[in-house]
């Protein structure tokens, strides 16, 4: 079996957007069908419809209720819906909640919710396309969530330039540049705080087409701003996962990834964001299964490879 080994960070670069992102942070990632992974794809040529639970743990050396975060102390559950459009495009949608969280703790059980898309920019909608050594896209999401205690809103989008390059039958590179920008409101007095990022990510992917494939990659972040209301002083993060997928089934995957977050330092006021998902350092175990089902279309023939 394969498995992907992988790089660092590449340059940075991008241009701020306007208004998340854990895809303005590695996670939640569901800008990402993880069969593409092994089929060599960044956007599906079938017509599908797919449902993705997914539960992350969250661990952490503070950030919450002043004290460590242990494993199995914070259990989030994403829900994601992603329509592929006949390798054309993609869209999804996510909801995050969490319904485990220590004691003493009272934040919300809702957690977030993201949406985007994702165009072809090279073989869209090609059944011919595979095994073309370069692929292109176009990804765009945004993202609202809670703020600590109430304390407000935390939204963001982000615009990236997606690409791929086959090395071999079982590696290939993957990486994307672009940039994002976030927003945070404060409830207590109405003011918000902007500020962007230059987004750049790299990841190698060792993978047995159609069938598994294993990745590590790493994605740096370098802010500019901030705005507004002076309560926040971004820092250059850079962030880091390793993960596995089985995709041999025709209808089922099944995924698991460790992440590394990386964001400020809690001994430092105005470096972190007063959020639980991605607002501070942390270490996070993702574990998810999806389910596809067939859209009504014309049908998708794959040649031989």
């Amino acid at each position: 079996m394969a498995i992907r080994l992988s790089l660092l960070c590449l340059l940075l670069a991008g241009a701020a957007f306007a208004q998340r992102s854990d895809h303005a942070e590695l996670a939640p990632e569901i800008s990402r069908d993880y069969r593409g992974d092994t089929d060599d794809q960044l956007v599906l040529p079938e017509r599908t419809l797919t449902a993705t639970p997914q539960v992350r743990f969250l661990m952490a050396d503070g950030g919450l209720a002043d004290r460590p975060i242990a494993f199995t102390d914070v259990m989030l559950i994403d829900a994601a819906l992603r329509a592929s459009l006949g390798g054309a495009a993609e869209l999804f949608a996510l909801g995050t909640f969490m319904p485990k969280q220590p004691a003493g703790s009272k934040e919300l059980f809702w957690q977030g919710v993201t949406a985007g898309a994702r165009l072809a920019l090279t073989c869209a909608g090609k059944p011919d396309c595979r095994g073309t050594r370069g692929r292109l896209a176009l990804g765009l999401d945004g993202r609202l969530a809670p703020l600590l205690q109430r304390q407000g809103l935390w939204s963001s989008a982000e615009l990236l330039l997606e690409g791929q390059y086959l090395l071999h039958e079982s590696i290939f590179l993957r990486g994307s540049l672009g940039g994002g920008a976030s927003s945070l409101w404060w409830r207590a007095d109405g003011q918000a705080t902007w500020f962007g990022e230059a987004v750049a990510t790299a990841e190698i992917v060792f993978r047995v087409r159609e069938a598994f494939a294993g990745w590590v990659g790493a994605e740096l972040r370098v802010p500019f701003g901030p705005w507004g209301a002076a309560r926040l002083t971004p820092t250059t993060r850079v962030c880091a996962r390793i993960g596995v997928a089985a995709t041999w089934v025709r209808e089922w995957d099944v995924f698991a990834e460790l992440q590394i977050l990386d964001r400020g330092d809690l001994a430092v006021p105005g470096t972190t964001i007063p959020a639980i998902d991605g607002g501070f350092d942390q270490r996070v175990l993702m574990i998810g299964v999806t389910h596809r089902f067939d859209l009504p279309g014309p049908p998708h023939h794959t040649p031989d490879a």
